[in-house]
C-alpha cells in the first residue's frame, strides 16, 4: 500500500495528517468496569485523581503547542528579516533623495543640453527607483502577512486552551454531578455497566475530524468577550457556525437574527468562505457592533460548504452545534426551546443522565433537536417535516434543513461534513452518517428557523438540480451499510454516465482534498465507461491506499478493479481483487463473478484463492430468474417504481388524447351538414403559425426572439422559423400570440408545436422549455400554465402536441414557444391550434394534421400510428390498450 501511494505520488500513511486538535480519550484508557482511568471513581481517589490530571494536562499542553512554538520561531524570523531589509531599504531611498538634494544646485547652475549618457544614466535611475518601490512594497505586504499569522496563530491558542480548559471543566464537574446522582439512587454497579453511551458509543471528547480542510485560515478576529468562560455554568451552551460566500447583503440580518436570541448562552463563529463580495468587509463591521457578543471570524481560501462548516466547527466550544448559512435567519426562542428540552431530559443542564422507566434502566438525552421552518422572500410557506426521523426514511432522501440543533458529542462521532461530494448535498451524507448511531430526536413544534429562496436561481442551484441524480448515486456509495447491492450497482451505473460538467466539479474537489477516497472511485467509474481502463485501475489503487480499513464501502474499489483487470485479460490480478471484495461483502454478483474468475486460473499454481466457489446456485442458468431475485428486492421494487411511474405519465398523456378523440368520433364530425369543414389552409387558429410573414401576430416574450432561416423539418430547403437563446439559467425567451376561440360548448382544441434545440440546460423535461398556454374561459375565470414540455439538451425538430379538453367553454387561449429559466438556444416552427374535429376531419387514413404551407396534412411519422388526424407511439399505445 506504502509503495502504490509513493507511486501516486501521495504521503505514505494517512496518519501522518492528524488533526490539530486532540483526539479523545482511548479506550484503552479504561478500567475493567468501563470508567475512563481520568474519571474518579471514590472520594478517596481525589488527591491521586488530581495529581493524574495536572500531569495529563502538562503533556496536552505540550504536545498541543509544540508545534505552535516551531510555528512562532520562523514566523518572528521571517518578520524581523523583513522589517529589517524593509528598513534597509527604507534609509537608502532616504540616503538617495539626500544626494539628489544636495547635486540639485549644481545640477540647476549646469545649462548645457545633456549628453546620450547622460539620459541612460537618468533611465537607470527611474528603473532603480522602480524596482526599489515594489521590493519595498512586496516586504510591506510580506510583513503585513506575517504580522496577520502571528495574529492567527495567537487566536488559534487561544482558542484551543479555552478548549481544553472547558473539557476539563465539565468532565469533572459532570462526573460528579452523576456519581452523587448515582450513589443517591444507590445505583452505581449500574452505572458502571452501561457507562458507555446506548446511542453508538457518541461520548465525551475533543472534535476529531475524518475529512481535511483547505488549510490554515488567512485571518481571524475575535470580539473580546468570545474567550471567556463558559464551563462555570451547568446549561447547554451552543456554538453557531455561519459559513458565508459572496452572502454582503444578507449577513447583517443574519447575526441581527442571533444577537437577537432570547437565550443568552451561545457563541457565533462566521467562516468566510474565500468570497469575492465585501462579506469579509461587512462582518467585519459586525464585530464593533456585537463586541459583547461571543464572535469569532474566520477567513480562509475557498472551499466550499462543507469545508467552511469543518473548519468552524474546529474552534466551537459549545456541547451543541447549530450549522447556519449566511442568508437564513434563526428564529428568536429556538436556543430557549432547545435548552428547555436539553434541560427536561437531563435534569443536570446537558449531562446524560440515568433514568428509569417500568423498571428499565438506561441513558437518557437528546442528540437531535429540529424544528418547524418557514419559507421566506420569493416562496412563502411552512414545514414541520411530517415524516420524522427514521434510518429508512433518510436513506430515501434528506429530513432535516442544516440548521438543525445537535449535540457536539453527535457531530464528533461522525466526524464532520464530506467536502468532496460535487454539486453539494452534504447535508445529507451528514445524516446517513449520522443515523448508524441511532441519534434520539426531539421536536419544537413552533417555527425555528427562516429559509431563504432568492427570487431566480443561482447558477449552482440551477447546476444542482439537474444532475441531482448523479449526486445522490455518489452519496449512497458512502454508506453500503443502508443500502442493497441491486442499489449501489445501479447507482455505480449512474455515475458511470455523469456528466461533463459533474465530471469538472469532481476533479476541483479532487484537487481541493486529494486525501478523499471516494471521489477517486467515482472517476473511475466515469474512466471505466470511456474505455480508459489503465486509467481507471490508478484511480482505484490511489482510492484503496486512502481508505482506511474499517470503511466498508472497500468492498465497491476491489469489485470494480476485478472487473477491469478481467477485461485486460489480467486474471490472476482479477481474482486477487474479488477475492478483497469477498472479505468485505457477499452478494450474488460477486459470487457469480468470483466463480468465473476462479474457473479462468483453475490449475495455475501462482494463483491461490482462498474459499473457493464449488456451489453452482441453480438460478445463474436462468437469466428471469436472476432478473425476478433483483426486483424482490426493496431496492428493486423502488426502481420499478420510478420506471412505472414515468410510463405511467406516458400513459396518461395518451388516455388524454385518446379521450379527446374519441369524444370527437362520436360526434360524427365530419358528416354534419349544419356545420361545413372551413376551406383548405383555414384549419390553423395561429396567425403566421409558420412565421412566413415574418413577425407578423407574434409578440416577444421576455427578451423576445428573431427570425433565421433554417433547414425545414421535411429537409426541402431553408425556412423562416423563430430563433431564442438564452446565455444564463435566469434568462427567458420566447414569443407569443393571443388567439380567439369562442366555444359555445366545450370540445377539445389541439395545440402543436415543433421545436429543435442546443445546449439547452437540464436533464429531464420541464415547462421552462415548451409549448405553453394560458386559457380564459367564457364565465370569465381562467386557467394558467397548460404547457407539453420539450427534452432538454440538443436534438433535431421535435414534436410537442396535446388536447385541452375542458368542462367549460373556452373563449380565448394565450399560446407561448418559451425557453425560461434555461441556458441555451432554441427553434421553433409550424405553431397550430385548432378545433379537434376540424383536426380528425381534415386528413385521410395514416395522416397527420400538420398545417404548412404544402398543405393541413402529412404523412404519419415512421414507427406512429396515426388517427383522426393525431399521431400515437404504437410503444405506449399497446400499454395503454
Amino acid at each position: 500500500d506504502d509503495m502504490l501511494r509513493e507511486s501516486a505520488g501521495l504521503p505514505r500513511s494517512r496518519s501522518g495528517h492528524k488533526s490539530l486538535h486532540h483526539a479523545p480519550m482511548s479506550s484503552s484508557a479504561s478500567n475493567d468496569n468501563g470508567f475512563h482511568a481520568t474519571l474518579p471513581l471514590h472520594s478517596t481517589s481525589g488527591d491521586k485523581y488530581q495529581k493524574e490530571m495536572r500531569k495529563k494536562n502538562a503533556r496536552e499542553k505540550n504536545s498541543s503547542s509544540g508545534w505552535k512554538a516551531i510555528l512562532m520561531v520562523f514566523v518572528l524570523v521571517h518578520v524581523c528579516s523583513s522589517a529589517y531589509y524593509y528598513n534597509r531599504m527604507k534609509a537608502e531611498r532616504e540616503e538617495h533623495d539626500v544626494s539628489l538634494a544636495d547635486s540639485g544646485s549644481d545640477s540647476a547652475q549646469n545649462t548645457q543640453t545633456p549628453s546620450h549618457y547622460d539620459l541612460l544614466s537618468e533611465n537607470d535611475d527611474e528603473e532603480d527607483e522602480k524596482d526599489r518601490s515594489l521590493l519595498t512594497t512586496k516586504l510591506r505586504l510580506e510583513l503585513d502577512e506575517a504580522k496577520r499569522t502571528i495574529l492567527t496563530m495567537k487566536e488559534e491558542s487561544q482558542v484551543m486552551q479555552m478548549q481544553l480548559k472547558d473539557f476539563h471543566a465539565k468532565g469533572s464537574n459532570s462526573n460528579n454531578n452523576k456519581k452523587n446522582a448515582l450513589q443517591q439512587s444507590g445505583n452505581v454497579e449500574a452505572h458502571h455497566s452501561s457507562s458507555s453511551n446506548s446511542n453508538g458509543g457518541i461520548g465525551v471528547g475533543l472534535l476529531v475530524w475524518n475529512y481535511e480542510t483547505t488549510g490554515q485560515p488567512i485571518e481571524i478576529k475575535s470580539t473580546p468577550s468570545a474567550n471567556r468562560d463558559v464551563a462555570l455554568d451547568s446549561r447547554p451552551f451552543f456554538s453557531i457556525v455561519m459559513a458565508a460566500y459572496n452572502q454582503g447583503a444578507y449577513i447583517d440580518e443574519t447575526v441581527k437574527s442571533v444577537a437577537a436570541q432570547s437565550y443568552e448562552r451561545w457563541e457565533l463563529i462566521i467562516v468566510n468562505d474565500g468570497s469575492s463580495d465585501d462579506s469579509w468587509a461587512k462582518a467585519s463591521n459586525l464585530m464593533d457592533k456585537y463586541g459583547k457578543r461571543r464572535i469569532r471570524l474566520i477567513n480562509k481560501r475557498n472551499g466550499g460548504l462543507a469545508d467552511a462548516r469543518n473548519v468552524g466547527m474546529r474552534y466551537a466550544r459549545g456541547d451543541w452545534l447549530c450549522m447556519l448559512d449566511s442568508d437564513d435567519l434563526l428564529a428568536r426562542d429556538y436556543l430557549s426551546r432547545a435548552a428547555e428540552l436539553v434541560e427536561e431530559e437531563h435534569g443536570d443542564g446537558g449531562d446524560i443522565a440515568t433514568t428509569t422507566s417500568g423498571g428499565h434502566t438506561g441513558t437518557g438525552g437528546v442528540d437531535i433537536i429540529p424544528g418547524c421552518m418557514r419559507n421566506f422572500d420569493a416562496v412563502s410557506s411552512d414545514w414541520c417535516f411530517p415524516e420524522g426521523f427514521s434510518i429508512v426514511g433518510v436513506s430515501h432522501w434528506n429530513k432535516f434543513h442544516a440548521s438543525v440543533l445537535m449535540k457536539a458529542d453527535l457531530m464528533r462521532k461522525v466526524g464532520g461534513y464530506d467536502p468532496g461530494i460535487p454539486w453539494g448535498l452534504e447535508d445529507w451524507n451528514f445524516w446517513l452518517n449520522a443515523a448508524k448511531f441511532n441519534p434520539i430526536v426531539r421536536f419544537v413544534p413552533e417555527i425555528t428557523f427562516y429559509y431563504r429562496h432568492h427570487k431566480g436561481t443561482s447558477m449552482r442551484k440551477k447546476m444542482f438540480a439537474a444532475y441531482l441524480e448523479q449526486t445522490k448515486a455518489m452519496v449512497r456509495t458512502n454508506h453500503v451499510e443502508l443500502y442493497e447491492p441491486v442499489q449501489l450497482l445501479h447507482d455505480h451505473e449512474t455515475i458511470e454516465n455523469m456528466h461533463d460538467d459533474t465530471m469538472k466539479e469532481l476533479e476541483k474537489k479532487m484537487q481541493q482534498f486529494p486525501l478523499q477516497p471516494m471521489p477517486y472511485f467515482w472517476r473511475a467509474l466515469r474512466r471505466t465507461k470511456k474505455m480508459e481502463y489503465e486509467e481507471a485501475i490508478d484511480d482505484l489503487k490511489i482510492a484503496l491506499n486512502l481508505t482506511t480499513s474499517e470503511k466498508r464501502y472497500k468492498w465497491q474499489m476491489y469489485y470494480r478493479l476485478a472487473l477491469l483487470h478481467e477485461a485486460l485479460e489480467e486474471y490472476p490480478e482479477a481474482v486477487k481483487a474479488i477475492n478483497g471484495a469477498f472479505r468485505d461483502a457477499y452478494f450474488n454478483e460477486i459470487l457469480l463473478v468470483k466463480h468465473r474468475l476462479e474457473q479462468k486460473v483453475l490449475g495455475d499454481p501462482k494463483v491461490v484463492s482462498a474459499h473457493l466457489v464449488e456451489a453452482t446456485p441453480t438460478y445463474w442458468k436462468s437469466e428471469k430468474e436472476m432478473h425476478d431475485i433483483n426486483e424482490g428486492t426493496l431496492a428493486g421494487k423502488l426502481l420499478k417504481s420510478e420506471q412505472s411511474h414515468e410510463l405511467s405519465s406516458l400513459v396518461a398523456e395518451q388516455m388524454q388524447r385518446m379521450n379527446a378523440l374519441l369524444q370527437i368520433a362520436t360526434a360524427n364530425p365530419c358528416g354534419d351538414p349544419s356545420e361545413p369543414l372551413p376551406n383548405k389552409g383555414e384549419f390553423n387558429l395561429a396567425k403566421n403559425g409558420n412565421f412566413n410573414a415574418q413577425k407578423d401576430y407574434w409578440n416577444p416574450f421576455g427578451s423576445g426572439y428573431n427570425l433565421v432561416h433554417t433547414l425545414s423539418r421535411s429537409g426541402s430547403g431553408p425556412q423562416p422559423c423563430a430563433h431564442v437563446e438564452n446565455d444564463n439559467d435566469d434568462a427567458s425567451s420566447g414569443f407569443t400570440q393571443l388567439i380567439e376561440i369562442n366555444q359555445i360548448k366545450p370540445e377539445p382544441i389541439l395545440v402543436k408545436m415543433w421545436s429543435k434545440s442546443k445546449g439547452v440546460s437540464g436533464t429531464s423535461k420541464d415547462a421552462g422549455y415548451s409549448l405553453y398556454v394560458d386559457i380564459w374561459y367564457s364565465d370569465g375565470s381562467n386557467d394558467w400554465g397548460f404547457n407539453v414540455p420539450f427534452n432538454p439538451g440538443t436534438h433535431g425538430w421535435e414534436r410537442a402536441a396535446a388536447f385541452i379538453t375542458k368542462d367549460r367553454p373556452i373563449k380565448s387561449i394565450q399560446i407561448y414557444g418559451m425557453l425560461r429559466g434555461k441556458e441555451g438556444e432554441a427553434w421553433f416552427d409550424d405553431i397550430t391550434v385548432s378545433r379537434g374535429k376540424h383536426a380528425a376531419c381534415a386528413c385521410r387514413e395514416r395522416q397527420m394534421f400538420e398545417p404548412t404551407e404544402n398543405g393541413d396534412c402529412e404523412q404519419c411519422l415512421a414507427g406512429m400510428r396515426c388517427f383522426l388526424g393525431d399521431v400515437f407511439d404504437l410503444s405506449v399505445q399497446s400499454v395503454v390498450l
